[in-house]
């Protein structure tokens, strides 16, 4: 994991690298308390790098790929420092467990989903084809 901190941290030089150790009251949380995921992690990993304008896309994909190896070695992936919609983030964002009374809630409380500038938590099947 180290190795693969540094390396990503070297593709984001000019941005931002940070390790967050977790523990102690985090992790004395139970997780069906919160939407929090990932409360036995032993740290909270954010890289980001700046593209300026006029820059390449090259830039992203550098960035990407050389966080790939941070990313499999993870349990998950924590949203609210990103922007990103790639397919299944969502579903790397929590367990399954989590995930599920998430949607449970996302149905009861907003059927019509008019909170959907997020990280949404909306089956991926219409209503009529999930079980309540």
């Amino acid at each position: 994991m180290v190795a693969a901190l540094v390396s990503a941290s070297d593709a984001a030089a000019g941005g931002l690298f940070m390790v967050r150790w977790l523990g102690g009251a985090f992790s004395d949380v139970d997780p069906d308390a919160t939407a929090i995921a990932f409360r036995d992690a032993e740290a909270f990993v954010v890289i980001a790098g700046f593209v300026m304008p006029g820059e390449s896309g090259g830039a992203v994909e550098v960035l990407q790929s050389a966080l790939q190896p941070v990313a499999n070695l993870s349990a998950g992936a924590y949203g609210n420092f990103s922007n990103s919609v790639a397919p299944g983030l969502t579903e790397r964002m929590y367990p399954p467990a989590t995930l599920t009374r998430l949607r449970a809630l996302k149905r009861e409380w907003d059927p019509d989903n008019l909170f959907a500038r997020n990280h949404n938590v909306v089956d991926p099947l219409p209503p009529s084809h999930v079980a309540g």
